[in-house]
């Protein structure tokens, strides 16, 4: 867990309520991509109390599978559903009889994609229909088998021939979070899904398998910014994804979330603090603090 090193002005503190009603929000210059976020009290009227938000976009729209904002099940799920791409937009360097590139969706109920066994460097392209910011990448094997080690490159359009795939001029670079391959799942059914701490804007995405078991099996997605700016990414979740280092009775974390009465430790240290899981990583843009409705 890192502080945020940039607060107003450039100072690392946030200042908080002046009275007992008021909604305090502070914008972020820059937005912040995280999964957790962390509020650690460190002055107070009477007593640490709070009621928080956080507001921002989900991890992304699913492109591939179609699961809708924040890749539906697998990972959490704001927003409304998406449509998947046509099939057309799914090409690979070959596919085995019965495995065509467009079998390789993400949870796919009709098989997979899987490269020809004559084929000494597979890979699955998406086509995403137009430049986007990607955030994250999520691969599934199927009963043929998985990939155990991928790797993942972005098309960049410009004078630098045909990038080996065809297509308009330009050339494959490889994913800047890779310093090494990405980990594939353990088992057949399972989703592995890989957030990009660098969004990487692209119009294709091309998965490589490195390493599988049985056969190069795939079934992808590619997930980009929902352009949802502004949700309030804490209310919706549940009890569970609220923690705090100690809680007053009747007071608990859960109630932290707005309208909610409020949270308040049992104690007084500045190392109390209140933690919030939003579910998957998002882009933090906002937030928010208000007194505890009863305590101040």
């Amino acid at each position: 867990m890192r502080p945020l090193v940039a607060g107003p002005r450039g100072a690392p503190i946030f200042g908080g309520n002046a009275d007992g009603d008021s909604v305090v929000a502070w914008t972020l210059a820059d937005a912040v991509r995280a999964r957790f976020v962390r509020f650690r009290p460190l002055a107070w009227q009477s007593h640490i109390a709070m009621r928080v938000e956080v507001l921002g976009e989900p991890l992304g729209l699913s492109l591939v599978a179609g699961l809708g904002c924040g890749g539906g099940a697998a990972v959490g799920a704001w927003g409304e559903d998406q449509p998947a791409l046509p099939d057309a937009h799914l090409v690979a360097s070959s596919s085995a009889e019965g495995f065509s590139s467009a079998q390789g969706r993400l949870l796919a109920s009709s098989g997979a994609w899987c490269a020809d066994s004559g084929d000494a460097r597979p890979w699955l392209e998406v086509d995403l229909g137009a430049e986007l910011p990607v955030t994250a990448v999520a691969v599934q094997g199927e009963a043929s088998g998985f990939v155990t080690q991928f790797a993942v490159d972005f098309w960049r359009e410009g004078s630098f021939g045909d990038g080996g795939g065809g297509g308009a001029s330009g050339e494959w670079l490889p994913c800047a979070d890779a310093a090494k391959p990405f980990a594939g799942p353990a088992d057949s059914s399972s989703v592995v899904v890989h957030p990009l701490v660098s969004c990487i804007v692209s119009r294709r995405v091309r998965f490589r398998p490195l390493s599988w078991h049985l056969r190069p099996t795939l079934r992808v997605d590619v997930w980009v910014e929902a352009r949802a700016r502004g949700l309030a990414l804490a209310s919706p979740l549940a009890e569970t994804s609220l923690t705090a280092t100690s809680a007053a009775p009747g007071c608990g974390p859960w109630q932290a979330l707005m309208p909610n009465a409020g949270w308040c430790p049992d104690g007084a240290s500045p190392d109390e603090h209140l933690e919030i899981d939003l579910g998957a990583v998002a882009s933090v843009q906002v937030f928010c603090v208000q007194h505890h409705l009863a305590l101040g």
